[in-house]
């Protein structure tokens, strides 16, 4: 009964959407749930179709915003972590900037210290002629001049004052400020900007007292901004495509003739000697020959031994991790290209005080994206420094810096190999090295082929070339093939010329020694005992496990490889030496 009172009481009501929508008459059947309108058989359909859509809508509408708390979580993060860093770079330059200043005033103080005793010396050999003059009174000696010499003296020592010229602020009058807000702005606004800056001024400056030349001081607004002295100054790249130079070509290409007067390395008076331990995994190295630079990605962290020094010095990274590191001679410090969405390029500087002086010098032009991190190599010479890259395009450049960082030569390598008749197709392979010397400019190419192949398989239907450039005129002159050679990645090489380089195998951990094309011997970098192809007997992982990634040639004649490990191999001479032959 209850039933047909309920289905009477719906009947006797209209349905909703009949009156207003159609303007019609119809009995209603049930009423919705959502709305509590009475419906018809027909519109309910119509109307249950309708909240399908409302609800469709809602989940779009709550996917969205959970999209855009998903981004403003990650903006809060990204500009947070990158303010975090501006001000940590900042307070690092604020310490080298004063331990400059300090070093200069302390200079200043000893130098007219030593001036003011230099003076006195004088005064000492003055005495020195009178103190004889006294002896000398009895035989009729001029007394009146000597009284005259004392009293000059007596008269110049008490007019001899101090003079200070003294402003060491308080360092409470000095706060920086760098305030960031994270808040909710009027709803009324009509555009969404969480990018407020209360000063717009992305570099905070340092005070002017600190610096014993600070109105010579040139600032950049360049963000991030890092250390910087009155001589380096940022230099914004220009585009690869403001910036090219064409290659030249000489009529005759050099043909392999082998000069016997060329360096030649001879692999026999080298034996594999202990390593160096460290108590970080060392990813990178550079040197000068004497002082070694050490580079820790595990812990971010630089470790710099210098020439006779016993402890090292050690310092934290807080820049992006380094890709490559390599010294610099005509500015006697270290240059780095680092990962970081600029690609941001440093210098490093050992001090006289046993400090590590670090630079933001440059960074590779923009689009940066479209750069591939594991194609960029760095090398210098005696004048300039080398940076090649590549984009995911296929666009290669290679870029000639001045030791103020500004460009001044820029080569496109892709459209020299496409269309100079001087270059075989097997020539536009894969760029794997890059080697420079006084004369020469020389590009490892090998094919493109996947690097998971077995070394021994892909030894044989891969060469690695070496594509020789004149400087000079930076003309091809030759291409040296390294037949059924196959070197995987990464590809260490150390160029000394054409006639001498070395190539690690990373496969049977191998340095192999080459003259021109031939191979002329090799250095294992595993002990005897122990087989790169079989792990039987108990080894290290510094020996095994890792890749080699970096290795430089001391003044001593010992090398050092580094393999991502704390332990860096090296390879000493024998304490006999055999002649060189001609190979």
């Amino acid at each position: 009964m209850e039933s047909t009172s309920s289905n009477t009481e719906l009947a006797d009501k209209e349905c909703y959407y009949c009156r207003e929508e159609f303007n019609r008459f119809c009995s209603s059947v049930s009423n919705c749930s959502q709305c509590n309108q009475s419906l018809c058989s027909e519109c309910t359909l119509i109307h249950c179709k309708k909240h399908e859509q409302e609800i469709v809508q809602i989940q779009d509408q709550y996917n969205d915003l959970t999209n855009k708390i998903n981004e403003k979580e990650k903006y809060i993060n990204d500009t947070s972590n990158e303010s975090i860093e501006i001000v940590i770079n900042w307070y690092q330059r604020l310490i080298n900037d004063l331990i400059e200043t300090q070093t200069q005033i302390i200079e200043n103080i000893q130098n007219e210290r030593d001036r003011a005793r230099d003076e006195l010396a004088q005064f000492d050999i003055t005495m020195h002629s009178i103190d004889k003059d006294i002896q000398q009174l009895n035989h009729n000696m001029n007394i009146n001049a000597i009284q005259i010499k004392l009293n000059d003296l007596a008269t110049k020592l008490a007019n001899y004052q101090l003079t200070k010229d003294i402003r060491l602020p308080d360092s409470r009058t000095f706060q920086p400020r760098y305030k960031v807000s994270y808040h909710f702005k009027d709803t009324s606004a009509a555009e969404e900007d969480w990018d407020i800056e209360t000063n717009t001024a992305t570099n905070i400056p340092l005070p002017s007292h600190l610096s014993l030349t600070s109105t010579n001081r040139t600032t950049t607004t360049t963000a991030p901004l890092f250390f910087s002295n009155n001589s380096q100054t940022f230099i914004t790249p220009k585009d690869d495509d403001d910036e090219e130079d064409n290659f030249q070509w000489i009529e005759e290409i050099e043909t392999n003739k082998h000069d016997d007067s060329e360096y030649l390395l001879d692999p026999r008076l080298y034996h594999l000697g202990t390593s160096r331990h460290f108590n970080y995994d060392i990813n990178l190295i550079a040197s000068n020959g004497n002082d070694l630079l050490c580079y820790s990605r595990q812990t971010k962290q630089l470790i710099f031994i210098g020439d006779g020094n016993v402890n090292p010095i050690i310092l934290q990274w807080y820049h992006g991790h380094m890709i490559q590191l390599v010294w610099f001679d005509s500015l006697k410090s270290f240059i780095t290209v680092t990962d970081d969405s600029q690609y941001e390029i440093y210098t490093i500087e050992s001090t006289y005080n046993l400090r590590l002086k670090i630079s933001l010098r440059t960074c590779l032009p923009k689009n940066h994206n479209d750069i591939i991190k594991d194609q960029i190599f760095m090398r210098t010479d005696e004048c300039h420094t080398y940076i090649y890259y590549e984009r995911i395009d296929g666009r290669k450049r290679l870029r000639l810096l001045s030791p103020t960082f500004e460009c001044v030569r820029s080569y496109s390598i892709d459209r020299f190999f496409q269309t100079d008749e001087h270059i075989h197709s097997h020539d536009n392979g894969f760029v794997i090295g890059l080697g420079i010397n006084q004369e020469y400019v020389v590009l490892f190419v090998r094919l493109a082929l996947n690097d998971d192949l077995a070394g021994q398989a892909a030894s044989q239907i891969e060469d690695t070339r070496l594509l020789v450039f004149k400087k000079s005129k930076m003309c091809f002159v030759r291409r040296i093939t390294l037949s059924n050679r196959y070197f995987q990645l990464p590809f260490i090489v150390h160029f000394i010329n054409i006639s001498s380089f070395f190539i690690i195998d990373q496969i049977h951990h191998m340095l192999r020694f080459f003259h021109y094309e031939k191979e002329i011997g090799q250095i294992k970098l595993l002990p005897s005992n122990i087989s790169p192809i079989s792990n039987s007997i108990t080894t290290s992982k510094s020996n095994i496990d890792y890749s080699y990634s970096s290795i430089v040639l001391m003044n001593d004649g010992s090398l050092l490889i580094s393999n991502n490990t704390q332990n860096l191999i090296q390879l000493i001479l024998n304490d006999q030496s055999n002649d060189i032959d001609d190979w």
